[in-house]
C-alpha cells in the first residue's frame, strides 16, 4: 500500500524541473551559510551522528532508474567525506518521503521498504553491516534513545528493533482490521511514539514501555501524508507532500487548533522541522518564468503566524535541523544549503 502523496512528489519535482528549463536568474545565497553540490538532485533527509552530518540523497520519482545513496559530509569543512549505495533500492519505494533513517547506537538506520528490510549502516567504514528483517513494508525508522521502532505500511504494526542484536523485540498492532488501516510515519515526542494511520484519518500514540496504543482522530486531509512534527502540547502534521497545509493537533481540546497554509499563486511549501521551539517551513517561489527563490520561515510554535524568514537559494524543500544548522534541499541544482541558525 503505497499512498497516493507519491504522486504529487512527482509533480513537484518534475513542475519544478520543467519550470527550470529557462531559468537564468542566480540563486540568492545572502543567508545561505554553505551550498553542498549533491550526486543525484534530491536530498530528502539530514541527520547528525557524532560530529558528522549525514544526508538521504535520491533520484527524483518516476525517472525509471531510481536510487537512493547515503553522504557523510564534515560540518567543518561542508565537504562530502563518504558514501554508501542503498544496494537495496530507494529507502520507502519511489517517492522523496521523510522519517526513512534514524540515528542511533553509533551507527544509521534506513529502512528498505520493498525488501522488508532496515539496513544498518557503518558511519565510519561507510558500508552496511546488517539487513534487519522487519516485516512487510518498512515505511519510517525512529530512535528512542535506546531501541530503533519501525512503521511496517503493509503488516498494521510498529515493530522494535534491539540494536544491541539487531533483531525484532516486540510488535505493537495498530489500525483497524482493515488490512489497509495501517502506519505511514513515525516520530517521538520524547514520552511516546506517534504513528499517522493515513487511511483511517488517525494518528496513534504508543506507550513505548507498555505497548497500549490510544487514537487521535486528526481527520483524513490531516493523516494524509502526515510527518509528525512534535510540540508542546500536541504536534504539528505535515500534509505538504499532498497538497499545501500544515495541521497543528491540540492534545488538550483533543482537536485540530490549526490549519496553515502559506501558499499562493506563485508561493509553493514543502517540508517543516521544529527546533528553537518554533516550527520552520521550507517555502519557494515560482512565476511562468522558473522558480526563482526559496525561503526558510521561522513560525510561531502554537499558532502558525510568521516570525521572521531567510532566504535559501531557488527552492527551501524538506528542511532538516543537524549540527546547528538548518539544512534545506534545492532540486533543481541538485544541492543541500546549509543555513545558520535563527
Amino acid at each position: 500500500m503505497l499512498p497516493n502523496h507519491r504522486l504529487r512528489a512527482a509533480a513537484v519535482v518534475a513542475t519544478a524541473a520543467g519550470l527550470l528549463l529557462g531559468l537564468t536568474t542566480t540563486p540568492a545565497a545572502a543567508e545561505t551559510t554553505a551550498g553542498i553540490a549533491t550526486p543525484s538532485c534530491c536530498v530528502s533527509e539530514t541527520i547528525a551522528l557524532g560530529a558528522d552530518v549525514y544526508a538521504l540523497d535520491q533520484t527524483p520519482p518516476g525517472e525509471g532508474t531510481e536510487a537512493a545513496t547515503l553522504l557523510r559530509i564534515d560540518p567543518s569543512t561542508n565537504t562530502i567525506t563518504g558514501s554508501v549505495s542503498m544496494l537495496n533500492g530507494p529507502p520507502s519505494g519511489n517517492a522523496l518521503d521523510v522519517s526513512s533513517m534514524a540515528a542511533a547506537a553509533g551507527s544509521i538506520w534506513v529502512v528498505a521498504y520493498f525488501e522488508n528490510e532496515v539496513l544498518r549502516v557503518d558511519p565510519n567504514k561507510m558500508t552496511v553491516s546488517a539487513a534487519i528483517s522487519v516485516g512487510r513494508s518498512p515505511s519510517s525508522i525512529v530512535s528512542d534513545g535506546h531501541s530503533l521502532w519501525v512503521a511496517l505500511n503493509n503488516d498494521r504494526s510498529v515493530i522494535r528493533i534491539d540494536p544491541a542484536s539487531n533483531r525484532v523485540v516486540q510488535t505493537v498492532h495498530v489500525g483497524s482490521k482493515d488490512t489497509s488501516d495501517s502506519p505511514w510515519q513515525l516520530a517521538y515526542d520524547g514520552s511516546q511514539l506517534l504513528a499517522s494511520l493515513p487511511n483511517s484519518g488517525r494518528v496513534v500514540r504508543i506507550d513505548p514501555a507498555s505497548g497500549r496504543v490510544h487514537y487521535d482522530n486528526v481527520g483524513f486531509d490531516a493523516a494524509a501524508c502526515a510527518h509528525l512534527l512534535p510540540a508542546p502540547g500536541g504536534y504539528w502534521l505535515d500534509d505538504t507532500e499532498c497538497a499545501a497545509q500544515y495541521y497543528r493537533w491540540d492534545a488538550h481540546r483533543g482537536r485540530i487548533s490549526v490549519t496553515l497554509d502559506p501558499t499562493s499563486d506563485v508561493r509553493h511549501d514543502w517540508g517543516a522541522v521544529v527546533a528553537n521551539n518554533a516550527l520552520y517551513t521550507g517555502e519557494f517561489e515560482c512565476d511562468d518564468n522558473g522558480c526563482y527563490q526559496g525561503h526558510l520561515v521561522k513560525r510561531d510554535l502554537t499558532t502558525g503566524a510568521e516570525i521572521t524568514q531567510q532566504d535559501v537559494g531557488i527552492e527551501a524543500f524538506l528542511p532538516h535541523f543537524a549540527a546547528g544548522s538548518f539544512w534545506a534541499a534545492d532540486f533543481d541544482i541538485s544541492t543541500l544549503n546549509r543555513v545558520a541558525n535563527f
